[in-house]
């Protein structure tokens, strides 16, 4: 990660970017993110899924199931939206 270039979120997103990061790549985790209706209304979505790939306030997931089950295929979500994360132990 590049540190010396701060952007407006990057007191929220460098620390979740390097907590994912921690995790690594192929990882299983749990994300929770806010995101906004169309009417401005704003909502937490939970996923899961496998980390393909983290990058500069950005980590990408793929086989992602909603809490419905629902299925997509990756799911690129910015780090300054997630408010929640946690690893899945699938041992």
């Amino acid at each position: 990660m590049q540190k010396d270039i701060k952007s407006e979120c990057s007191c929220c997103e460098n620390p979740i970017t390097n907590e994912l990061m921690k995790f690594g790549v192929n990882t299983e985790v749990r994300i929770e993110f806010i995101t906004e209706s169309p009417n401005g209304e704003e909502f937490n979505i939970p996923v899961s899924g496998k980390i393909v790939s983290i990058g500069e306030g950005i980590v990408i997931l793929n086989n992602v199931l909603d809490r419905e089950g629902i299925e997509v295929r990756n799911l690129a979500i910015s780090t300054c939206h997630i408010t929640r994360f946690e690893p899945i132990n699938t041992v």
